[in-house]
């Protein structure tokens, strides 16, 4: 991969599992004694990542590590935090570091977004914070960003006009549908309070429902009744401390009725913005499958391949992630199915890995890719000639695959 398109994979992809990880540790900052807010969390996360681009320049091994990792305990001592939650969070991204070292391009985005979203949803009706929904628009912002960045690295400007252009309409449609929500809201609210006591009409209907069907089948249900005053033990007051009294449980329940009443809001507004993001992510995913299947409708459309990488282990990797460029041109079309046959005969190209990478992986040369290259990054048109040597160049490396299998 080209060494700038990995920097910004490793950066993007760091910051959206801190979200995630941030998300996934709140519960235990409300239920005990520590505390960590999003802001100091992103500030832990921020300057973690650049001391380590730093480090890594002038060292190797396991110091940028464990030099982030005390940067982040030394950040939490002088601003007085839980030294126990800078240990954690430094420890959290060492971990992320290490893992992204050995695999620059994890293409996990997708289940990145699904799983805080569905997270942060659920927080959001036990934990009545905003810091919750800043770690979400976090998300969301620096995947979608960063991934169009590192994509269109190295695509020319044709290619990168349209991806923009995309991108564009996605982010537009996001807040223009959460703005029309937002104006919508008061009504939104209004239909809810309908809702709801149309619910709680019908629980008492079948209530009242199941009272009559066991009177009919003989069941004596004319005790059931209120219970009687007389029966409750008799607590006297005077008339200061009654008022007093009955102040106190009137503030408490406004106090209570308000702040449910404000869960439910933030929770509606956030499960909307979520429905639409999800919405739009499986409207442009079903767009990319329809082209694929138009474009090779002879080829199968998901698929997995194996390769060795350099511990000699098998990994596997599915064609399940963010839309990428389309295949246009006959040239483009003829190495996509050489792609699929590499990938077939195990020896398939990474997600976001550069032609040379993936050649020198396999033990092929790259020379033989410069009629490819020209017309993918040159924009220029081949001959007839040309066509047809490239053609035989495609042979010639599906045989040279076909023999390193056998």
């Amino acid at each position: 991969m080209v060494e700038g398109k990995r920097n910004i994979t490793f950066v993007y992809q760091i910051l959206g599992e801190a979200m995630l990880f941030f998300v996934l540790l709140f519960p235990l900052t409300q239920w005990t004694s520590l505390s960590l807010s999003y802001v100091l969390f992103s500030t832990y996360v921020v300057v973690s990542i650049v001391l380590f681009f730093l480090i890594r320049r002038w060292s190797s091994g396991f110091f940028p590590y464990l030099f982030s990792l005390a940067v982040i305990i030394m950040i939490a001592y002088f601003v007085g935090a839980g030294l126990l939650l800078g240990f954690i969070v430094g420890s959290f991204l060492v971990w992320r570091y290490y893992r992204h070292e050995r695999d620059p391009d994890l293409n996990h985005e997708i289940s990145l977004i699904l799983s805080t979203s569905i997270l942060t949803f659920i927080m959001i009706f036990f934990f009545q914070s905003w810091d919750l929904v800043y770690a979400l628009i976090s998300l969301y912002v620096v995947t979608w960003g960063g991934y169009a960045f590192s994509h269109y690295y190295n695509v020319d400007r044709r290619e990168r006009k349209g991806g923009w252009k995309s991108l564009s309409v996605i982010f537009l449609s996001l807040i223009t549908g959460t703005s029309v929500i937002l104006l919508l809201f008061p009504y939104l609210r209004s239909l809810i309070g309908t809702l709801w006591s149309g619910i709680s009409y019908a629980f008492l209907v079948g209530i009242n429902g199941i009272m009559t069907l066991l009177a009919k089948i003989g069941l004596d249900v004319s005790r059931i009744e209120p219970m009687e005053e007389d029966s409750l033990p008799e607590i006297k007051f005077s008339s200061q401390e009654r008022q007093e009294e009955l102040q106190r449980m009137n503030d408490s329940n406004q106090e209570t009725t308000q702040k449910v009443a404000e869960a439910i809001e933030t929770g509606t507004v956030v499960l909307i913005v979520v429905a639409l993001l999800l919405a739009l992510i499986t409207f442009f995913f079903l767009r990319k499958r329809v082209n694929i299947d138009m474009e090779t409708a002879t080829e199968a459309l998901n698929y997995q391949y194996y390769a060795y990488g350099e511990d000699e282990k098998k990994r596997s990797s599915s064609t399940f992630s963010f839309h990428r460029s389309h295949t246009e041109g006959w040239v483009r079309k003829q190495f996509r199915t050489f792609e699929h046959f590499a990938a077939r005969n195990g020896c398939g190209r990474y997600s976001n890995e550069s032609i040379e990478d993936w050649f020198r992986r396999i033990g092929l040369t790259i020379e033989s890719t410069e009629l490819y290259q020209k017309v993918r990054y040159g924009s220029q048109t081949l001959t007839t000639e040309e066509k047809e040597q490239f053609e035989l160049e495609l042979k010639k490396l599906k045989q040279k695959i076909i023999e390193k299998n056998q």
